[in-house]
């Protein structure tokens, strides 16, 4: 795990040098408002300090190993978030190398790391088969899950979304949803309570928005491109930013971002019609992106060149882009309006479309 400074440099406050090593796997990272560090991977959660070291405070030594009893130690967890009330939640699968018994899987722990028993008897829930890539918690305390779901045994095969309240009860789900050879990576919840999931396969990209109710929002415009969704993050007003892999003709992956308004139309302000592409080198894949307080846009994922995997970070300058302001326009009012030279009298005549009125401009004297 490592910590940056807002420069982009090593905090170095943080662990040993700016990075904290923790056994396992690790797949997801929240920060909890006290700015206490929950990673989640592998079969585990564990909770550090903001200087990177072990909470103890929580099970005791900083460390909750998730065991549903299926098949022993082969729970792989692969996203966490906390609460409103300041528990915390996970999701993953119960099962990933047995077949055809793989389950999707969701918990929650109260503050201390205990399984909470007012979500299930155990902390969690296994509802539906397949595996939970990530979730969000909704105000209510309501959670909004989607992933991989295994159809007949023939592993991961699909997509699955599914919102389960905040007692443990399924609201609605929706097995099984999708093409055969997809899955669903990155969740976001709106404001008004629709739901946004994006995903895909190697080579077809998918983004979707549901109502609150489960059911497709027709009104939603669905981008096409060749590549999968990773991740999908929510700017203040209302915009839509997504990370995205797209196939290289040679093989490997590109980094891109896109933004789209809240109707899934893209943003023509944002890099060259809405789509950014960032060159890292090699093949690179961005894994999660957020929104930063400042507007500033942060996503993070690897790169694999010369034979070797790292990590790669970066910064865009997000914020809200200046309206594209359309073809003589000259009143502000969004409209295209008629102008007309008289040289005759040296003036402009303009009809402005927001009011029919027509003005005169004075453009030189006579004689010029």
């Amino acid at each position: 795990v490592a910590k940056f400074n807002p420069d982009g440099s090593y905090d170095t406050t943080f662990g040993d040098g700016g990075w904290a090593a923790i056994p396992g796997l690790g797949k997801s990272v929240a920060i909890q408002p006290d700015g206490k560090i929950l990673i989640a991977g592998s079969n585990r959660i564990i909770r550090l300090t903001s200087t990177g070291g072990y909470d103890t405070s929580f099970d005791g030594d900083g460390v909750v190993v998730v065991d549903t009893t299926v098949n022993g130690t082969n729970e792989l967890l692969y996203d966490v978030a906390v609460a409103p009330d300041g528990k915390i939640v996970y999701g993953g699968t119960d099962n990933p190398s047995y077949e055809p018994n793989v389950r999707a899987m969701i918990g929650r722990l109260n503050a201390n790391g205990t399984p909470d028993s007012t979500f299930a008897p155990n902390g969690y829930i296994t509802p539906v088969p397949g595996a939970v890539e990530d979730l969000t918690v909704l105000p209510d305390g309501s959670i909004f899950a989607a992933g991989e779901g295994d159809v007949q045994g023939q592993n991961f095969s699909t997509t699955f979304t599914i919102k389960v309240n905040s007692n443990g009860t399924i609201a609605w789900s929706n097995p099984s949803f999708g093409t055969l050879g997809t899955r669903y990576y990155g969740v976001a919840a709106q404001p008004d309570g629709k739901l946004i999931m994006v995903g895909g396969s190697s080579n077809s990209f998918i983004m979707r928005r549901f109502l609150a109710t489960g059911s497709v929002d027709s009104t939603f415009v669905s981008p096409n491109f060749d590549g999968t969704g990773r991740s999908v993050a929510l700017q203040p007003d209302g915009k839509i930013v997504v990370a995205f892999a797209s196939q290289l003709p040679q093989g490997g992956t590109n980094w891109k971002l896109f933004r789209c308004n809240s109707n899934g139309s893209f943003d023509p302000g944002f890099g060259s019609g809405g789509v950014v592409t960032t060159l890292i080198g090699g093949s690179a894949t961005p894994d999660d992106v957020l929104i930063q307080p400042d507007g500033k846009i942060l996503s993070v994922g690897w790169t694999f060149i010369f034979g070797g995997y790292s990590v790669a970070m970066v910064r865009y300058i997000g914020g809200n882009a200046a309206p594209v302001k359309p073809l003589f326009d000259y009143d502000g009012d969004g409209k295209s309006d008629i102008s007309v030279f008289r040289p005759s009298e040296n003036k402009w005549y303009v009809l402005r479309r927001s009011d029919e009125a027509v003005t005169q401009q004075a453009f030189a004297i006579a004689g010029d």
